[in-house]
């Protein structure tokens, strides 16, 4: 959660960035509005994909037990496509229910990632 001009903010699935101008965000809030602009609700397979995309980001990768929990979705059961290929590359690794980057998938990171943004 982000307070005051420009702030983005992220909460349960909708993320929204606060007006920018000073101006603007006082006059909204005042008015007893929420001073967001660009407000966008993500459906379960798109939050997903973006928890996965910045877990790949940490050295302790994707928790794939918390997104099935959360978000009633098994990564290895709708991406196993994508995962076994990332992974004969050389690109993933799988283990105790997370899934990680290999020294070389940190290399392409963002490349990586891109796969199940698109999948």
């Amino acid at each position: 959660l982000a307070l005051g001009p420009s702030g983005a903010s992220h909460v349960h699935g909708t993320r929204f960035k606060n007006l920018p101008h000073l101006g603007e965000w006082e006059r909204a809030i005042d008015a007893g509005h929420l001073p967001a602009a660009d407000v966008e609700t993500l459906d379960a397979p798109a939050r997903a994909a973006e928890r996965v995309m910045l877990g790949l980001r940490l050295r302790e990768g994707v928790d794939l037990a918390s997104i099935r929990d959360s978000l009633g979705i098994d990564l290895l059961q709708t991406h196993a496509d994508t995962i076994a290929r990332l992974s004969d590359l050389g690109l993933l690794a799988l283990g105790r229910d997370r899934l990680r980057l290999t020294p070389r998938g940190v290399e392409l990171g963002d490349a990586v990632a891109g796969e199940f943004l698109r999948s």
